[in-house]
């Protein structure tokens, strides 16, 4: 008799996360857990409180109640200076293209003006990780290539084209070899990478809408509205059947585009 196979262990968990902005619940008491290595889309109309989600979960985003744990221990996400930097970094966020613009340039300057797309991949894994800086300079070199993106190395984050931001916002995320990833709606041209990274094993959360995308790489599906996930299902059921009347009406509205 084959035994079952053994369930993969809990890494992030998310416990009564609520987050409001103004008179708008942004995240309503959200529960969620992912496990090593999986791999899960989270879909929704716009305003459903997805990008809302994914900076809370990276730390970018203070929460007002609940808590988010990671391999057990709550996430830092009230810590100011290097501790909150830290916890940021075992969580890399590649934010929405209209976005990673400006949090390059955040980050690319935060420590020193004019700094280059290889010093800043060097310098984070120095600071945050305690690498030496020959190895950090190596590693830096490996992520620019993996995301074909080593040639502009020697570039400023504001010399970068609007595709290759989203590569190098990509290669700082990695660099640190983070427990979660996490890609807010990521370009197309970042999709291949994802699979590849996906098929390495790693643990990520992909806010798409891409119906393809997500039947080809996630474990599981979330549908998030009004700040509250919905529905969880394999990608097959969800996009074939989903149960409540707001995930049918998303489903065709994506069918119909």
């Amino acid at each position: 008799m084959t035994s079952a196979p053994a369930p993969r262990a809990g890494l992030l968990q998310l416990r009564g996360v609520s987050k409001r902005h103004g008179l708008v619940q942004s995240l309503h008491e959200v529960d969620l857990e992912l496990s090593r290595g999986e791999v899960v889309a989270l879909v929704g109309p716009t305003g459903a409180g997805k990008t809302t989600l994914c900076r809370a979960i990276h730390g970018a985003e203070r929460i007002d109640s609940g808590e988010i744990l990671l391999d057990g221990a709550p996430l830092a996400t009230g810590a100011r200076g290097r501790v909150r930097r830290t916890a940021r970094a075992d969580v890399g966020l590649v934010p929405p293209p209209e976005t990673v613009e400006h949090a390059l340039v955040a980050t690319l300057g935060a420590l020193g003006l004019g700094r280059t797309v290889f010093g800043e991949l060097t310098r984070c894994q120095v600071e945050l990780r305690g690498t030496a800086p020959e190895l950090a300079a190596e590693r830096a070199l490996a992520a620019l290539r993996l995301v074909d993106a080593d040639h502009e190395s020697s570039l400023r984050s504001r010399q970068l084209t609007p595709e290759l931001r989203g590569r190098v916002a990509l290669a700082r995320a990695l660099v640190l070899d983070p427990k979660v990833l996490v890609l807010d709606e990521p370009a197309e041209e970042l999709h291949c990478l994802a699979r590849e990274l996906a098929a390495d094993g790693r643990t990520m959360l992909v806010v798409t809408e891409d119906q393809c995308f997500a039947h080809t790489m996630a474990d599981r599906v979330l549908f998030m509205s009004g700040g509250r996930i919905v529905e969880s299902a394999p990608p097959e059921q969800f996009f074939s059947a989903p149960r409540t009347s707001r995930a049918r009406d998303f489903v065709s509205r994506l069918r119909r585009r």
